[in-house]
């Protein structure tokens, strides 16, 4: 672990491993963050997740770098504004870069989900973190796949309650490692916040009703039970459109 990397002081700790227990990526495209098991001094386990050195001053310079590697194979189509979606990957990867919003999130969502039987978010360390160092409580489990280990009676369990969490909400980092199963409490721990954001009502809104309406074309039904029920079937194809350009935008 790099010494330069800790912009706190190492007295809150009691030991500090060695040895990463993670390795992170910013949305796969490169190794940024270690994740290290520490023992405060008062005896609490915790993980610390430490950003790699420079790796937020130089979002600007490597996107743009991809960017003039796309532009010159050729390997986009014109039609897949390039532009925009470099903007995008700027904004985001500047986001998960800064911990100091990602333990606001987690505190967040850990608020948001605190009655909610088998789900648990860990708590934030808040007095040794930082812009570049996130601590939370340490939480045991094993990743979300290998629940395809486990008996069927638990895979059961395990995707009713990912499809529970799927309709109060969406994770939007929906990597394995994210969700970590504990058999011993039948808890789904939820870590690693940096790409979560709030959606005005008025989206959701928006997205909740083209998502019926996907339901009802598929289930071959043709809305005419959801008038009037906030269902939002405007019966016509052109206010389906329009509908779609308003959530994709």
């Amino acid at each position: 672990m790099d010494p330069s990397c800790i912009t706190l002081p190492l007295f809150f700790f009691f030991y500090v491993a060695p040895s990463c227990i993670h390795f992170a990526s910013l949305h796969s495209f490169i190794v940024a963050v270690w994740v290290h098991r520490a023992v405060t001094k008062n005896g609490l386990h915790i993980a610390v997740k430490i950003q790699y050195p420079g790796v937020a001053d130089s979002i600007e310079s490597d996107i743009e770098n991809v960017k003039r590697l796309l532009d010159y194979t050729n390997l986009i189509p014109e039609n897949l504004f390039l532009d925009r979606a470099m903007k995008v990957a700027k904004e985001e990867l500047s986001r998960e870069c800064d911990y100091e919003l990602e333990a606001t999130n987690q505190r967040r969502f850990r608020d948001l989900l605190s009655n909610t039987k088998g789900f648990y978010v860990p708590k934030v360390m808040t007095d040794i973190s930082s812009k570049r160092v996130l601590a939370t409580e340490l939480v045991p489990g094993i990743p979300i796949d290998k629940v395809a280990l486990l008996t069927q009676e638990t895979r059961n369990y395990v995707a009713k309650k990912l499809l529970e969490l799927a309709l109060m909400e969406l994770f939007t980092d929906p990597n394995w490692s994210n969700f970590l199963y504990d058999e011993a409490t039948r808890t789904i721990n939820l870590i690693d916040f940096g790409a979560a954001r709030d959606f005005p009502k008025c989206f959701v809104d928006d997205y909740l009703r083209m998502r019926r309406w996907v339901v009802a074309e598929e289930m071959g039904h043709n809305g005419e039970e959801d008038r009037g029920k906030g269902g939002g079937w405007e019966g016509d194809l052109g206010g389906r459109r329009q509908l779609v350009v308003r959530v994709v935008n």
